[in-house]
């Protein structure tokens, strides 16, 4: 069986000749060879499996195959395999030759070893997001801890399949969806990475991609949250991806806070690198990007929540915010504080900036390392005296040996007034 790559200009019209070289029965290495002169003109079209039935003279267990041209003239020279496969009639047992290798004029000859392989199943996740959803063809290579990655593997999604099948106005993968793959490749455990790509030609943007493989049952977890794009955030379209122990994730919840100065507020897409310590004392640095932010997550005046999974990290103590001001029309921006909310200990960080981001001469980012900030309640007594209350905008500046707060705003009592109170201004008589 020989399995023709997906890519469409993968195909084949030459004659192909096969070397085959194993063990005979009683040990010994021979080779036989063979030539697909049986082949039509659709044998090995882009994504096809080719079927060819052949004695190989005492060959009872194949250890190589190499493939090459036949010399035919004035045929097209370029084929991609996928693999190839040879089936044992006797003894029903199954060898398999990866290809994923282009043979042209550069390599004259594929020769690949034996290999065995397993299952991986596969889900792509799709983020929920506008405009998440693609049509573009989309690939997928394994990459182990020695940097060993599989062949490319085409993954043809289901929506895809239902599309052709039922006329579907449908991306092949949609906003919000998950699309599984049962696809089969060598074993490369552990695996480290993956390398994801499409072509371009439609944006996607992936939340995660999850790998089970059968054989030693362990599930492997892709975070990406990111685009993959010819015109949004960075125009690439093929990452590399590392692999992520979500079980050794802390859930924060990150509150970042816009100031509510005129023009504080920024439609630029934010970054923020988050630095701290381990539950052991192990500095760790993670970078947190917000891609399921709204368009006025950080208009003047927003406090916005998002909940982030941070490594290990029992503790902030340092971060760096920044911002990517391509296609943004406001690329500046003030921001008041972030705030750090740990679920498991329930702990509370605050990082104060007040500083501006961006903009025609500042910097794009900006580095906080505070220690966690004191909670102060403050009551404001107006006077008793006629006229002595005020709507207006109220600044508290709190000065102590270790510097100043800046200016805050006091614009929201947290003390109730008794019901049925008269009461018109924010600071009463």
């Amino acid at each position: 069986l020989l399995y023709t790559g997906e890519d469409r200009n993968a195909g084949t019209d030459s004659l192909l000749r096969l070397v085959v070289s194993g063990k005979s029965p009683s040990g010994q290495l021979v080779e036989d060879t063979v030539v697909l002169h049986d082949a039509t003109p659709d044998s090995f079209k882009p994504g096809k499996v080719a079927q060819f039935d052949r004695s190989l003279l005492a060959i009872v267990q194949p250890e190589r195959l190499q493939i090459s041209f036949a010399n035919d003239k004035g045929a097209k020279n370029n084929y991609l395999l996928d693999r190839a496969e040879l089936l044992n009639r006797v003894s029903n047992e199954r060898f398999t030759f990866y290809g994923g290798r282009w043979l042209d004029g550069a390599a004259s000859t594929l020769d690949l070893p034996v290999a065995q392989s397993t299952i991986y199943n596969i889900s792509v996740h799709t983020s929920n997001m506008k405009h998440s959803g693609s049509n573009a063809p989309v690939s997928l290579t394994l990459i182990n801890a020695e940097g060993v990655g599989s062949r490319p593997l085409r993954l043809v999604s289901n929506a895809k399949r239902r599309q052709s099948l039922l006329g579907a106005q449908k991306k092949a993968f949609d906003k919000g969806t998950v699309e599984t793959f049962a696809l089969e490749a060598e074993p490369l455990e552990p695996l480290t990475k993956i390398r994801v790509s499409t072509d371009g030609s439609d944006g996607w943007h992936l939340d995660k991609v999850e790998i089970r493989s059968e054989r030693s049952s362990k599930t492997y977890v892709f975070p990406c949250h990111r685009w993959f794009s010819r015109d949004k955030e960075d125009n690439l379209f093929e990452r590399e991806i590392d692999v992520r122990d979500v079980s050794r994730e802390i859930p924060y919840t990150v509150t970042i806070v816009t100031s509510n100065d005129k023009d504080a507020g920024t439609d630029a897409a934010p970054w923020l690198q988050v630095t701290g310590k381990s539950a052991t004392g192990e500095e760790r640095s993670e970078t947190l990007r917000f891609w399921d932010a709204e368009p006025d997550s950080f208009a003047k005046s927003k406090e916005t929540a998002f909940t982030r999974g941070l490594l290990d990290m029992a503790k902030p103590h340092r971060i760096r915010l920044g911002i990517d001001t391509k296609a943004a029309k406001n690329t500046s921006w003030l921001v008041d504080r972030v705030v750090f909310h740990n679920a498991l200990s329930n702990d509370t960080t605050t990082f104060v900036l007040r500083e501006w981001i961006g903009g025609k001469d500042g910097p794009t980012s900006r580095e906080v390392a505070l220690d966690p900030l004191e909670m102060y309640h403050v009551s404001v007594r107006t006077g008793d005296v006629p006229n002595a209350g005020t709507n207006a905008r109220i600044l508290l500046q709190l000065t102590g040996a270790k510097g100043t707060t800046g200016e805050v705003a006091l614009d929201q009592s947290t003390l109730h007034r008794p019901a049925g109170s008269k009461a018109r201004d924010l600071f009463e008589r």
